[in-house]
């Protein structure tokens, strides 16, 4: 035994292959789609612009990864600082930002952009393109607020034709000459490779656009990406109709970058210098004081010698004094720093590098360093206009906490130094009193000389600490280094070919199937055996009846058709001894299906197969059949006025067909009557039926169609077989159903289907059909070319 899930299988491909073949018959459309939308992607290739990408790689300094070394270390030796820490994903913002593209576009003038007219499309020219250089002089705000373009038409290797956009027309110049308008003044100068461009008598359109509106557009192309978390090595891509002009835009972007980091830079050092400078005028003063009380001192009191007897207690008089001044400039510097801290902004950069190097200080001077830092990542961030921007108030949290660590840890070290001095003043008071024969001027001399030395201190190192700042601010080097420069690459990234041909492709080859698709799903008629088979239940197949031309062709074909009906008809009816004749229904479920055309032929075919053949036309209310007996008119009397008029017999009714050498009998339908359901009920017709079968080897009748009356299922019992007609493209699948029906409700018994009116020619058709079209040896009508496409 067959394995069902094998057979359903089977079955579902040979369905799968039976729909392909319903779009492999329109074959011809889905060329013609595809070449279509191969055309116009060809055309579309043809005129779009292409679109290159250019790359760089820069090296962003960066602690937290790794990065360059820095040059800032002029207050090394004070632990204050190590070196601008910059974070990579700030970097990429900054390098994203709407204000460094848009000092990049007015840098390289990108807000004015030529085109040369085409036929088609205009063509972007630069550089080398380009046979001009049009330049905008002394343009007010009010030019750039709009977009403003100007029409320029080379007429010799001289002059040019300038026009408004409007169409007004400025007149024509001589390259070089000033042309004045209202908002600006505009020059149109040759370039070198005008001669070799030889654009006269070509016309160009210039665009002066805002340069922010430009910059908008140039940060939307550009694309700035870190290569990965632990790489400070950064991408920078720009895509641009133009391949050089993206290389320039990417390498002016990487040195506006690095001027900007340096200048930045350079803030702290300026501001270290202006402090320190400021102070030295102060302590000059100062200086210049204490030396003249000395020497006024020394000259008042005739000062010359220490007394030999003091040396031991001078010379350790000298180291804690000693000590003292050097805790003394640590204090002043301490003060300095804290009153500084006290009433500086936020935005004020904390001087560097003053205070005293010791292991007291701390971390104070790493603080200080941290600070700066951020506060130039947060003036970067705020002029770069990104005041909503979270690393703005990431920052500002971090320079409140710094600020106060910074606080604390100047008090804590100004405590360690009173600490200190307090011990050296108590030593100091130890050998006052160990020195009290010293002369009392020799004592106060030495105040007034520690003083002295004090000032004189802290003044030699403010002098060394401006002359380090002066070498900071001439020895700086930028934030980034360049790895690789501005490189276009020389194939399009858009619109990619083979990608825009493929999509051409799907669409050409997905039109037709949709429209076919549609079509299929909307179409609710039958076409062939397939779809009869689909909404029957084990009705048979007859034969698929194949669509008539006028030529003598199809008339064999359609004769060879009937033939293998009446042979079909044969196998399917009960087979008996007796004598007496077949009785054949031919019906339908409606009009126009073609059961008179099956009828009359179906007779014919029987006759040629040398039986006594009746055609009985049974359809009372729309009677066709006389439509076929080309040598008689429609008679008055046939079968209704046999049922009706008892004193009629059927045989004096009867007609015959004479229109070849095989011809039948046959009996027309006659009188319309007002109930043909009354008829066909009496008893008569049952009479009829027994005497004709007697007299003759075949009766066909050609019956009502049975969704519109009931004449068809009254009489149905009488018939042998009953032959149900459908037609191609004219009857719907559902009555294809409901005449299923009637069979399995045994409403009509020993059916088959006779398919209509179909095209053989199409890709599909039932199996043993294939062979109508040999026309016994006659050639086959060859059809115009527009007809085979159709």
């Amino acid at each position: 035994m067959q394995d069902p899930f094998y057979m359903l299988e089977e079955e579902n491909e040979n369905n799968s292959f039976s729909s392909l073949k319903h779009y492999l018959r329109h074959w011809k459309w889905f060329v013609l789609s595809v070449m279509l939308c191969l055309n116009f992607a060809f055309i579309k290739l043809r005129y779009t612009t292409p679109q290159f990408k250019a790359t760089a790689k820069i090296l962003v300094r960066d602690e937290k990864k790794g990065s360059l070394p820095s040059e800032l270390g002029a207050f090394a030796d004070l632990g204050l600082l190590s070196g601008m820490k910059n974070n990579v994903d700030n970097e990429i913002e900054i390098l994203n930002s709407i204000t460094l593209i848009e000092k990049t576009v007015q840098k390289l003038h990108f807000n004015i952009t030529s085109y040369l007219i085409g036929n088609i499309r205009d063509i972007e020219v630069y550089k080398e393109t380009e046979p001009f250089e049009f330049t905008v002089v002394n343009a007010s705000d009010k030019f750039y607020q709009n977009t403003t373009n100007f029409k320029i038409k080379i007429t010799s290797a001289k002059n040019f034709e300038i026009l408004l956009s409007d169409g007004k027309v400025l007149g024509s110049f001589h390259f070089g000459t000033p042309i004045l308008i209202d908002e600006a003044r505009i020059v149109v100068q040759k370039l070198p490779t005008f001669n070799a461009i030889n654009p006269v008598g070509n016309s160009y359109e210039i665009f002066c656009d805002p340069i922010r509106a430009v910059a908008s557009g140039y940060s939307s192309l550009l694309t700035v990406e870190s290569l990965s978390k632990t790489s400070s090595i950064v991408n920078l891509e720009m895509a641009n109709a133009v391949p050089k002009k993206a290389e320039e835009f990417l390498d002016e972007l990487i040195t506006i970058y690095n001027e900007e980091a340096i200048n930045d830079k350079n803030m702290i050092s300026e501001n270290t210098q202006k402090f320190i400078q400021k102070r030295l005028v102060n302590i000059s003063e100062e200086l210049g004081d204490e030396e003249s009380k000395a020497k006024g001192f020394k000259e008042t009191n005739q000062l010359f010698d220490i007394p030999t007897n003091a040396k031991i207690y001078l010379d350790n008089y000298s180291e804690v004094e000693k000590g003292l001044i050097e805790t003394e400039t640590k204090l002043r510097v301490i003060e300095i720093m804290i009153d500084f801290m006290k009433h500086k902004s936020k935005s004020e950069l904390v001087p560097a590098e003053l205070i005293p190097t010791e292991r007291a200080s701390g971390p104070t001077n790493p603080l200080i360093l941290q600070y700066n830092n951020l506060v130039l990542q947060n003036n970067r961030l705020i002029k770069d206009g990104k005041k909503s921007n979270s690393t703005l108030v990431n920052i500002d949290q971090q320079l409140t906490d710094l600020e106060r660590d910074i606080m604390q840890s100047l008090v804590q070290f100004k405590g360690t130094i009173l600490v200190e001095r307090t011990n050296l003043n108590k030593q100091y008071d130890v050998l006052s009193d160990k020195i009290n024969q010293i002369p009392t001027q020799e004592r106060e001399f030495r105040i007034i000389e520690r003083q002295q030395k004090i000032k004189e201190g802290l003044y030699l190192y403010l002098i060394q600490k401006r002359e380090e700042t002066a070498i900071s601010l001439s020895v700086t080097e930028p934030n980034a280094k360049i790895i690789d420069t501005g490189r276009a690459s020389l194939i399009p990234i858009s619109p990619k070919k083979s990608v825009f041909y493929l999509v051409a492709l799907f669409i050409g080859l997905g039109i037709p199937f949709g429209i076919l698709f549609l079509i299929f799903k909307l179409d609710d008629k039958i076409h062939n055996a397939n779809d009869v088979e689909v909404n029957s239940k084990n009705v048979p197949i007859l034969a698929e009846l194949p669509s008539l031309d006028e030529n003598s062709a199809s008339a064999s074909q359609n004769l060879e058709a009937f033939r293998t009906l009446a042979h079909n008809t044969e196998f399917i009816t009960p087979f008996t001894d007796s004598k007496l004749g077949k009785v054949f229904f031919v019906t339908s479920s409606i009009k126009g299906e073609g059961k008179t055309f099956v009828s009359y032929n179906l007779a014919n075919a029987f006759a040629h197969l040398d039986k006594k053949i009746l055609l009985v036309g049974a359809d009372f209310r729309n009677p066709q059949l006389h439509k076929y007996l080309d040598q008689m008119r429609k008679v008055s009397k046939g079968l209704s006025n046999y049922l009706h008029d008892a004193s009629l017999q059927w045989q004096d009714l009867v007609c015959r067909n004479k229109g070849d050498e095989f011809s039948f009998d046959v009996l027309l339908s006659g009188d319309i009557p007002p109930n043909p359901t009354l008829l066909l009920s009496n008893q008569r017709f049952n009479s009829f039926i027994e005497e004709v079968k007697k007299e003759y080897d075949i009766i066909v009748f050609d019956t009502p169609p049975t969704l519109l009356v009931t004449d068809s299922l009254i009489i149905s019992k009488y018939a042998d077989t009953t032959l149900y007609v459908v037609r191609s493209g004219v009857t719907e699948k559902n009555l294809v159903a409901y005449s299923s029906k009637l069979h399995v409700d045994k409403k009509i018994i020993n059916m088959g289907y006779v398919i209509n009116d179909v095209d053989l020619t199409s890709s599909y058709g039932y199996g043993y059909n294939y062979g109508y079209g040999y026309g016994y040896g006659k050639d086959t009508e060859k059809k115009a070319w527009y007809k085979r496409f159709i």
